[in-house]
């Protein structure tokens, strides 16, 4: 009769400790399978839902203590609809500054003076270029005191090692570009990895191939890095 009491009051302890880790499990444990303690609360951090995804990715997921605040925002989920790839027309023009004047730069950079692109043209016509480490004050017969800086093009991202600068007789407008169609007539293909535009030019666009075709990146007045076009511009073109 002991032995069959003994028995009966395991099995009443096996139950009871059954239900218990039930009800734990139930209380404790988040969405993403994570068991926390009693007296904790799963916390989960989410990646926002990614483009041509449906869920978001878990970050990390800990336990927290029920006591602690935890602030909570519920959010509507984002109509897929919705999602539309940025053209050049939607960046935000940067506000950058109109420079006259010599190049100030230090170090051997190519300065050139370009007319804006001509109605019917594709690009602009180079009036002259020099390039030295001294100061450049003017090209072509005409002093750069009366010329706008346009763009500067870098061999490396974030604005390092100049490469060229290019002036223009008036600054960017509705009506006013400038741009060059390859690169390899200028000596510089397959180099520029940044830039910067000045003067009204509010964006730059650089391209695979001449003529400003092939898969091209557009930003705003200031790009310091291009990319997948890094060492791979061939064209380029600023405007307003």
């Amino acid at each position: 009769m002991l032995k069959q009491k003994n028995l009966v009051l395991v099995v009443a302890i096996l139950l009871m400790a059954g239900l218990a880790i039930s009800a734990w499990t139930l209380t404790h444990k988040s969405g993403d399978g994570l068991v926390c303690p009693p007296g904790y609360t799963p916390a989960v951090l989410l990646d926002p839902i990614q483009e041509g995804e449906n869920n978001s990715k878990v970050v990390s997921e800990t336990c927290i203590e029920t006591s602690e605040e935890v602030s909570v925002e519920f959010l509507e989920p984002v109509d897929p609809a919705t999602y539309k790839m940025l053209e050049p027309s939607d960046l935000v023009k940067e506000t950058n500054e109109t420079i006259m004047g010599p190049s100030e730069a230090t170090g051997y950079r190519c300065v050139v003076l370009l007319e804006p692109i001509a109605d019917g043209a594709t690009e602009s016509k180079i009036i002259d270029e020099v390039c030295s480490d001294k100061r450049i004050t003017e090209l072509g017969g005409i002093e750069l005191n009366s010329a706008y800086l346009i763009a500067k093009f870098y061999d490396r991202t974030n604005y390092s090692s100049l490469l060229k600068e290019y002036y223009g007789s008036i600054p960017c407008s509705s009506g006013v570009s400038y741009g060059r169609n390859d690169l390899a007539d200028d000596g510089f293909d397959n180099r520029y990895e940044s830039g910067s535009a000045y003067s009204s030019c509010n964006l730059i666009e650089v391209f695979d191939f001449i003529n400003h075709t092939g898969p091209t990146y557009a930003c705003g007045a200031n790009c310091s890095t291009f990319y997948a076009l890094n060492n791979a511009v061939s064209s380029w073109r600023v405007k307003n």
